[in-house]
């Protein structure tokens, strides 16, 4: 990352002895931290363009339905840290995933104290994926899963207590790489047939139509 290579490359520098000096997080001030941070979440608008910031502080609560209050503090461009009153609006904000703005993909990321804001990744996004085209006998969870890797770690296939999701499509939660091009499908061969299984994104809002990536709606596309 960025922030490593800097890190690196002050390491390297001729510093003088003031500089050398090192400030120590003690440990109490670490536990501190991690016990705040229990509420808090990292939010970020996976946009190029200008938004509406204060709309955004606005709306958001009131899409989420949270039960006691929120704090937004800007910590980037586009990013913010949010502090829940309640730790159960947090959770609900985590699972409820992915949430979107102005048509627009939100990351939601936990706290890890130990990083810098400008470090924290927010590379990767759970979402729901219909997996259309499945003969039934591909329907269950261990096909879902197999299928889906393709598209990145699976949370979970929608299945029945026999382990099958006989349905119009299958549908399988899994950790998009939102810097990457989205994954159309699989071929699947069961016995002599040969199938095309098409991905269907569900609440998939802005994304590059040249190279199908969600971090970048066109404007800095590298193709």
């Amino acid at each position: 990352m960025v922030e490593e290579d800097l890190s690196k490359l002050w390491e390297g520098l001729n510093l003088i002895e003031v500089e050398e000096q090192l400030v120590k997080v003690l440990d109490h001030d670490i536990l501190a931290a991690a016990q705040r941070g229990i509420n808090c979440l990292m939010a970020k608008v996976i946009t190029e363009r200008n938004f509406n910031k204060e709309a955004f502080r606005s709306t958001m609560p009131q899409l989420w339905r949270i039960e006691g209050g929120v704090t937004f503090t800007e910590i980037g461009e586009s990013s913010f840290m949010l502090e829940f009153e309640k730790c159960s609006d947090k959770e609900k904000i985590i699972q409820g995933r992915p949430w979107t703005f102005d048509k627009n993909l939100i990351g939601i990321q936990d706290i890890d104290n130990s990083l810098p804001p400008s470090a924290v990744s927010f590379s990767h996004d759970p979402f729901l994926i219909q997996l259309h085209n499945i003969p039934f006998i591909g329907m269950t969870e261990d096909y879902g899963k197999q299928i889906t890797l393709a598209i990145g770690r699976v949370i979970k296939v929608e299945v029945d207590k026999e382990g099958q999701g006989w349905g119009r499509c299958l549908r399988v939660q899994a950790e998009v790489d939102i810097t990457k091009t989205l994954v159309r499908g699989r071929w699947i061969q069961a016995g002599v047939r040969k199938l095309w299984t098409v991905f269907k994104y569900e609440q998939l809002q802005k994304f590059c139509f040249r190279c199908s990536v969600i971090m970048h709606q066109g404007r800095v596309c590298p193709h």
